[in-house]
């Protein structure tokens, strides 16, 4: 699963135009694979701290809704840039591996920006290279557009201009 989920982040930096560095010091995007990930509904505090993330943090993620399934995402977004500053995915190790790889596999491409308002976790078996894809359309969107233009559209002025732009690509 590992060479799998790392050649998945190495296809979204790329789409994505980012740069990527797998390490485990200085990381936005945090996989833990552990036991109990949770306790109750909630995330299990004691795990939490062990990775190394803070108070103000696990609140603010253990609030977003239940973590009773084993597998949950986060990420934090950054108010100045909109994008994700830390994604963070944790998955029980208690679960069966094809439930861990989805869910490591969805976490990753929520890191990336998609995916995000999605309640339901990606099953690897429905693939995920068209997310690859989207990224890279909505990249290239993004350059086409120009961010100084997107800055001072409204919500739904850029969401119909990617929109656009995203379907005239794929096409």
């Amino acid at each position: 699963m590992k060479d799998e989920v790392s050649h998945l982040i190495a296809a979204l930096s790329t789409a994505s135009g980012v740069p990527y560095e797998l390490t485990s010091g200085d990381v936005n995007l945090a996989i833990v694979v552990d036991t109990p990930v949770n306790k109750a509904d909630k995330l299990n505090p004691e795990l939490w701290r062990r990775v190394g993330l803070s108070e103000e943090m696990y609140t603010i993620a253990s609030e977003t809704g239940s973590w009773a399934s084993g597998c949950g995402t986060y990420s934090f977004g950054n108010k100045e840039t909109g994008q994700v500053g830390l994604s963070i995915t944790f998955a029980d190790s208690k679960l069966e591996p094809a439930r861990i790889r989805d869910c490591v596999i969805d976490g990753t491409v929520r890191s990336f920006g998609l995916r995000s308002n999605r309640k339901s976790v990606l099953t690897a078996d429905d693939g995920f290279f068209q997310f690859v894809a989207l990224a890279k359309a909505l990249t290239a969107c993004e350059q086409r557009i120009g961010i100084d233009r997107l800055v001072s559209m409204n919500e739904d002025e850029q969401r119909s201009k990617y929109s656009k732009c995203a379907s005239d690509l794929l096409k």
